[in-house]
């Protein structure tokens, strides 16, 4: 039984191009820069929001009471997510590449929640204004 690709159908193909390790440190680049500043932002908005008086939402709670799991876990996928990347550099046809993507949209993942985390109480504060 003969396949299609003794027929010769285009294979695809399994590097990875310069316009994706570009992304791939674009993305990266800001994640470890962040992960290792995350508890220093978290303290800042923790004495901001102390100043506030106003009852905090839950995911703004949540995130000043968990802060130390939260940086030690994105800090660990930051990291991983470096290591693949320098793999991914230095052998194109690396085949971990779902797991470094698989990490890459967790820690934007991470940043965007962190972000709307500790602005939503400043929203909302400016919405009672």
């Amino acid at each position: 039984m003969s396949t299609a690709r003794d027929q010769g159908a285009p294979s695809v193909s399994s590097e990875v191009g310069i316009a994706g390790l570009i992304l791939a440190a674009l993305i990266t680049a800001p994640a470890i820069f962040f992960s290792f500043r995350f508890l220093e932002t978290v303290a800042e908005f923790d004495s901001l929001f102390k100043g506030f008086g106003a009852d905090l939402p839950g995911l703004t709670q949540f995130f000043l009471s968990h802060s130390l799991a939260i940086a030690i876990a994105f800090r660990v996928c930051t990291v991983c997510q470096l290591v693949l990347l320098v793999l991914l550099m230095l052998n194109r046809t690396f085949k971990a590449r779902r797991v470094f993507w698989s990490l890459a949209i967790l820690s934007l993942g991470t940043t965007v929640t962190t972000v709307v985390a500790f602005y939503l109480p400043i929203f909302r504060l400016g919405a009672v204004i």
